[in-house]
């Protein structure tokens, strides 16, 4: 039987300290989930409804958060005990754009930490429907923590490289290796892709470097010119064609 009290860090106001609120577990209506929390990443998204003022659509006090990841420890049979990553987007899947397959873009989504509580949590509440199950075989090799930023920072680039029609050959140019774009450039390169990471860190590019992308080029202080001829001179060497 699961213990009736959960945790929540909860923004109350802008670039102020979150507070701890225990309360009661949530009921759950058919078709939600209880997901225990296992991960939680934190995005420039949850600093900028924190500290820059931007606006969230659920009015505050909120718990913030998107990136998550867990055990599901209530809600329907065939989901239970099953480690989760929870999407960050949650599109109705009944609009006529989730119909087209442009759920992206639904106009009924909901955001964990935006529109409802999110993962700066103990548990949260969410939708079913949506979740996506964690293999075993990948807990072998990362955590389910760890995996938590899926959810966003991996999906994201993954859906703009998918639809790039990007091919076996061709050149994928990379600008900025932080937190979304380091995953951007390794989806790149499985899928084939010979990739130029562009930013203004030597440190961030010595990671890409690390995990396998082909070249690196420090632009920092260079003008356009510069750095086209730059990365002319990288795709020569390279030995392929831009596309």
């Amino acid at each position: 039987m699961l213990d009736n009290t959960m945790y929540q860090w909860q923004m109350l106001e802008l670039d102020k300290e979150f507070a701890l609120v225990k309360q009661a577990m949530p009921d759950l209506k058919e078709g939600e989930a209880l997901v225990k929390i296992a991960g939680c990443g934190v995005c420039h998204t949850d600093i900028s409804f924190w500290h820059h003022g931007v606006q969230t659509k659920h009015t505050l006090p909120l718990t913030l958060g998107h990136e998550i990841s867990g055990t599901v420890v209530a809600g329907p049979a065939e989901w239970l005990n099953k480690n989760v990553i929870i999407p960050a987007v949650l599109p109705c899947g009944e609009c006529e754009l989730c119909k087209r397959g442009r759920s992206n873009i639904c106009r009924n989504q909901l955001m964990p930490g935006n529109d409802f509580d999110g993962g700066f949590a103990s548990h949260v509440k969410v939708p079913a429907k949506y979740l996506c199950p964690v293999p075993d075989d990948v807990l072998k090799k990362y955590t389910l923590q760890q995996l938590s930023v899926i959810a966003d920072a991996v999906s994201t680039p993954y859906q703009v490289v998918k639809k790039s029609e990007i091919e076996a050959g061709d050149i994928a140019i990379v600008i900025g290796v932080g937190g979304v774009g380091i995953y951007g450039a390794q989806i790149a390169k499985i899928f084939g892709a010979k990739v130029i990471a562009l930013d203004v860190n030597d440190e961030k590019l010595a990671i890409a470097q690390k995990h396998g992308i082909d070249a690196v080029l420090n632009i920092k202080g260079l003008d356009i010119k510069a750095i086209k001829d730059k990365v002319k001179a990288i795709v020569k060497e390279l030995k392929a064609s831009p596309v």
